[in-house]
């Protein structure tokens, strides 16, 4: 559907995109994510995640008060991470957002940012000594089994390693212009 970047992915909890050939993110590697949102209701942004086996993989997930946050997992919910931005989203308004994580198996090394702003953050689960490793591909719109999107998509960027503050602002940047 026409909207700010042209053609945007409109999910209204029935519809997701799979991208099976891309592996992203490398299991327990440091990577980053950033995407164009216009929240409508909640569910995962982005996700490479099983949901059928305790959850193992990971997601930049909308919560249902406007809040996005991360997860990563390889057994839900003893052995994951699980940070959540203090800030909401505001619901049909479009907001760049970005998470990182630096590989460190701790929810110290995910930051989240929205519209290249760092974020305060709510720790709510710091334990992972396993592998969040699974065979489910690259999702936009919704975990393998659960959790569809309520809301739109665009200019979905993915990087293999935890993108600086210097970066994400970049990012943004460089978003606009092409906007």
């Amino acid at each position: 559907r026409p909207d700010l970047f042209g053609d945007a992915a409109v999910f209204e909890g029935q519809h997701q995109l799979a991208y099976s050939q891309l592996n992203f993110p490398l299991a327990d590697r440091p990577f980053s994510w950033a995407v164009w949102v216009k929240p409508a209701g909640d569910g995962a942004i982005l996700s490479r995640m099983d949901s059928q086996a305790a959850a193992r993989g990971v997601d930049l997930f909308l919560f249902a008060d406007g809040k996005f946050g991360m997860h990563i997992v390889d057994s839900w919910p003893g052995n994951a991470l699980k940070v959540l931005g203090n800030e909401p989203l505001t619901r049909g308004k479009w907001s760049h957002i970005v998470a990182t994580y630096d590989g460190s198996r701790k929810a110290a090394g995910i930051a989240l940012y929205i519209n290249g702003k760092k974020q305060e953050v709510t720790v709510e689960a710091d334990q992972l000594t396993g592998t969040f490793a699974t065979h489910e591909p690259f999702r936009i719109g919704r975990r393998s089994k659960d959790a569809p999107l309520h809301g739109s998509v665009a200019d979905v960027r993915l990087y293999h390693h935890a993108l600086s503050t210097d970066e994400v602002v970049q990012v943004l940047q460089g978003a606009v212009r092409r906007g």
